[in-house]
């Protein structure tokens, strides 16, 4: 159910190709299960809520990776 609460859904039902990447949950240097720990506590507490925002003290240096494969996949398409 996760692909039609995501953003890209809404460009899909109208025909417009759209590109879905899912995060890991695996963290380099955390333990086993941390990932899922924090998806767990922010689908509870924040997830579609006015504290559903960007914090400080994100972590956000994977998607840097996650922009270029989506930017080269989608160039590859159109």
């Amino acid at each position: 159910g996760t692909t039609y609460r995501g953003d890209s859904f809404e460009f899909a039902k109208a025909g417009v190709p759209a590109l879905w990447l899912y995060k890991g949950n695996e963290y380099i240097g955390k333990p086993k299960g941390f990932g899922d720990e924090q998806s767990a506590r922010f689908f509870a507490k924040d997830y579609h809520k006015p504290s559903d925002v960007v914090g400080a003290d994100w972590d956000l240096a994977g998607g840097v990776d996650d922009l270029r494969i989506g930017f080269r996949l989608g160039y590859r398409v159109a």
